[in-house]
């Protein structure tokens, strides 16, 4: 647990905040008035889906590297780029994971 330092939860921050306001963006795209009250109001349950997972995935980190069998060394900069991937991509992989279960067959 020694990964849980300040730097990598602000990078997990930095990687929320971008997650949140590329998501702003693409709704702006869209062409209908843009309102962040509504936003907020439509996105809620996601934005604590995707606060919950991050913090999850930067308090796994261990687990999951290994898991994946990622050897660190002493320096190398896994557990910072893990904190911030776990920010900006939680819902890419909550998705992912989602389909995997919708398209199984049920026992």
């Amino acid at each position: 647990m020694k990964h849980l330092t300040l730097l990598n939860f602000l990078l997990c921050f930095n990687g929320l905040v971008i997650h949140f306001i590329y998501s702003v963006i693409k709704q702006k795209k869209q062409d209908l008035k843009f309102s962040m009250g509504f936003y907020i109001q439509d996105n809620a349950l996601q934005s604590i889906v995707t606060i919950i997972a991050a913090i999850s995935s930067l308090i796994m980190a261990d687990d999951i590297a290994r898991i994946m069998r990622i050897v660190t060394i002493d320096g190398a900069p896994f557990y910072s780029i893990h904190s911030f991937i776990s920010g900006l991509l939680p819902m890419f992989f909550i998705n992912k994971v989602m389909k995997i279960f919708k398209a199984s067959p049920e026992v």
